[in-house]
């Protein structure tokens, strides 16, 4: 999560240039403000769901685990669980 920021503020470049849109500094910070607390959210959550201790660290890889493992499992790559 710690290059989130940077990732996020890339997507929502290119979904300016997509749409032919332009967001000032002020847009710009209340969707990265958005997307980092929905972020730390799923950490936290996802962490105090897990056996191992309910660090950030955990929270993190766990939550970008189970997201790479829902978009598979919707391309039909994996099995209904």
């Amino acid at each position: 999560a710690s290059n989130a920021g940077g990732v996020g503020v890339s997507g929502f470049e290119m979904s300016q240039n997509a749409q032919k849109l332009f967001w000032d500094s002020g847009m710009v910070e209340t969707q990265l403000r958005t997307l980092m607390e929905n972020i730390y959210d799923q950490m936290i959550k996802v962490g105090k769901n897990s056996r191992r201790s309910a660090t950030l660290e955990v929270g993190a890889n766990q939550a970008g685990f189970l997201k790479v493992a829902d978009a598979m499992r919707d391309l039909g790559w994996l099995g209904e669980s």
